[in-house]
């Protein structure tokens, strides 16, 4: 028996006003189970930080040695620094390398390496990218940038992921609990770049991966995981973050999920990179099953790649002389 309803059939007065309200009432529950959920998801104990007993298992003065080698040898490099790191017992500075050919109307490329600090691949392979950017610019080197070689100093020297306060500096950027993300905040504000790419690994990846944030395109992907493949590399298939899951070694992130992380407050660098200084962001993923040089290889190989892609001159210069003074442009 339908009790909204008079004997006759008509509708009793007031039925539409109490399914509006059923509506609405509807939409707020779900509303409240969304924000529970989403709290749910992203609540967390605040971390203790590491205690005095982590022991340290490498040590900053080689990498620092190498540096200061290539910025030496070459007038096109110049190492400096954006801030710096201090906690109980261990001070460091925050390098940044810049690469300048000194060459008109080139693209300007972020490399970003060592934000976990046990990804110790994305270290290296910058460092042998700053070693090979040392000779004179070729074609295939004209392009500005500028070089992160080590985010993460205290957890690369402790081969830990997180910083001292056991922060994951890659999904801090939508809160920026870390230092280390606050100071690349600050470096960025105001840049922009044609390409910005985040070097990781992964200890739990079976293959490799690339990731892109807000693509057009998955092309170039699409022929960095072939060539990858090629060169008998495995190829990553499992799921990935949250909802979303590598299809072929690519893992796609849409704006709209960038725009939904930041809302939350739980972006990472790359989305954070994406959203603020470029429209075009890759992260490079290798597994940390594989042998050290052949991570480092698979890295520098999909870099190349990349800046051919989106970093290359349009028409190189055919007279290239580096200036003979060196300085920030």
């Amino acid at each position: 028996m339908n009790l909204l309803k008079l004997p006759s059939g008509k509708v009793q007065p007031g039925c539409g006003r109490l399914r509006l309200a059923m509506s609405i009432l509807q939409g707020l529950i779900l509303s409240a189970v969304l924000l529970a959920t989403v709290s749910c998801l992203l609540w967390r104990v605040a971390p203790a930080p590491y205690s005095a007993e982590v022991k340290a298992v490498r040590d900053l003065e080689p990498l620092q040695q190498r540096l200061e080698a290539a910025d030496a040898a070459s007038v096109n490099l110049l190492l400096t620094d954006i801030g710096q790191i201090d906690y109980p017992g261990f001070t460091s500075v925050f390098w940044r390398m810049v690469y300048r050919p000194f060459v008109p109307g080139l693209k300007r490329v972020l490399i970003v390496a060592g934000v976990r600090g046990n990804a110790v691949a994305g270290v290296e392979s910058t460092l042998e990218i700053i070693e090979t950017l040392r000779t004179a610019p070729g074609p295939k080197a004209l392009f500005n940038a500028d070089i992160l070689p080590v985010v993460n100093t205290w957890g690369w020297v402790h081969d830990l992921d997180r910083n001292q306060e056991k922060v994951d500096i890659e999904q801090d950027f939508g809160s920026f609990l870390s230092r280390e993300a606050r100071i690349i905040r600050r470096f960025l504000r105001g840049k922009s770049y044609d390409l910005v790419v985040n070097l990781c690994e992964d200890a739990d990846a079976t293959g490799f991966s690339i990731r892109q944030y807000g693509p057009a395109t998955t092309t170039i992907s699409e022929r960095i995981v072939a060539d990858i493949r090629s060169r008998g590399n495995p190829i990553e298939t499992r799921a990935g973050e949250l909802w979303l899951a590598p299809q072929g070694g690519i893992l796609s992130a849409p704006i709209w999920q960038l725009a939904l992380m930041d809302w939350v407050g739980a972006l990472s660098l790359p989305g954070y990179a994406r959203r603020q200084v470029s429209s075009v962001v890759y992260t490079v993923v290798t597994p940390m099953a594989l042998p050290l040089a052949d991570r480092v290889a698979i890295q520098r190989s999909a870099l190349e790649a990349l800046i051919a892609e989106h970093a290359a001159a349009p028409k190189p210069p055919s007279n290239v002389t580096p200036q003979a003074q060196r300085g920030e442009p």
